[in-house]
């Protein structure tokens, strides 16, 4: 019997590709994606049980899998999409058929994690814990790292103290991405919100704070930024030149493409501290953003439980991250440590042999550009 690692994410997704590639030149191992974009318009999923025995299939243009054949699962949920309802479904039926197969999609995710063979990277429950914002800044407090001051809030009383208190001059962010879709004639465009500072001059009207909630924080002076990759006990740092551009002083994903990254040596205390943080958490692997302050001090902003790390190998070739991930999701735990001297995968192995492969896959499933950091499509635009 073999292994499997189990991919729930969109067809355009390059890490989710980079590691089926890897993963698969071990003949013990097959990657498989599940796109829940698909179901139940083009895919079918089936639980069947009874006293003596348990039956997960999943079957869909990407994939026909037997949950039943493999020793050990690994299931990464990156991106759990859908469903997608069918046009042939009544207007009037709509909202009932999206109910009940999204609650479909999650009795089958929460079975398939529930099975005794099966380590999740991350597991449903630490994931949604994960993505709390105020609880990974208390949590994080708690593990040791210095944090922002911050004020979760739509109360305008509220934000405006803090503002009194901060210098008129706050950090303001979203809980979650928020993305306009803009069509043009012959083309889509994916518009973000990013990070802004605010004052009292730009603060708008008490009635529209009140409307959204947002995330307040105290503007911290940066001398650079850190990226961390952590996989259990293993970490890679990516240092990145924010404070040269003016457009990436508050926010560095609005020059990402343009900054200096180099490698980084994540302090004992740093790596000490995210692994009580992931530990309170839950997870097993995330991404974490800190600020490096002139004075040398690591201040903590945030985790992401399945955030984006193509880039950051593809900044800098010296770190191992594709090579490193393909042995993590094969021994998936909280003490894993890389120790391969030499690295067998890279991604500029995985753009050169596979990437124009996967993206007329991809063309053939009909996928849509999300606006995802790193896309199929993104990637390709860049290296024509």
């Amino acid at each position: 019997m073999k292994n499997a690692v189990i991919i729930d994410t969109f067809p355009d997704d390059i890490h989710a590709h980079s590691v089926a590639w890897s993963v698969s030149q071990n003949e013990d191992w097959e990657c498989f994606h599940i796109y829940a974009d698909n179901f139940p318009s083009k895919s079918m999923l089936s639980i069947a049980m009874t006293m003596d025995d348990l039956m997960l299939g999943y079957e869909g243009p990407e994939a026909k899998i037997d949950l039943t054949k493999f020793d050990q699962i690994t299931y990464i949920p990156r991106r759990c999409k859908g469903p997608r309802i069918s046009n042939t479904v009544h207007s009037d039926d709509m909202s009932a058929s999206y109910s009940e197969n999204i609650s479909a999609l999650s009795a089958f995710r929460y079975i398939l994690t529930s099975l005794p063979n099966v380590i999740s990277i991350n597991n449903l429950a630490s994931k949604r814990r994960a993505d709390q914002k105020p609880l990974q800044l208390y949590l994080a407090k708690k593990a040791g790292l210095v944090i922002p001051n911050s004020l979760f809030s739509n109360n305008p009383n509220d934000i405006k103290k803090m503002l009194n208190i901060s210098s008129d001059r706050l950090a303001y962010k979203t809980y979650t991405p928020c993305t306009w879709r803009q069509e043009y004639d012959s083309s889509v465009r994916i518009f973000m919100k990013y990070t802004n500072l605010i004052s009292k001059s730009v603060l708008s009207s008490d009635q529209v704070l009140r409307d959204t909630s947002g995330i307040f924080q105290n503007y911290i002076e940066k001398h650079f930024e850190v990226r961390l990759v952590c996989m259990g006990s293993q970490f890679f740092g990516s240092k990145i030149d924010s404070q040269k551009n003016i457009l990436s002083k508050v926010d560095w994903r609005n020059e990402q493409e343009k900054l200096a990254v180099d490698s980084i040596k994540v302090p004992l205390g740093i790596q000490e501290s995210m692994i009580k943080l992931m530990t309170d958490i839950g997870i097993i692997f995330c991404t974490a953003d800190f600020i490096v302050t002139p004075e040398g001090e690591w201040i903590f902003l945030e985790v992401n439980e399945q955030g984006q790390w193509l880039w950051q190998e593809e900044a800098c070739s010296d770190l191992p991250i594709l090579d490193a991930y393909t042995e993590f999701v094969k021994n998936p735990s909280t003490d894993f440590r890389y120790t391969t001297e030499k690295k067998i995968f890279s991604f500029e192995d995985y753009k050169r042999y596979q990437w124009n492969i996967d993206y007329q896959k991809a063309i053939k499933l009909g996928y849509e550009d999300n606006g995802s950091h790193i896309t199929l499509e993104k990637f390709i635009d860049a290296n024509q």
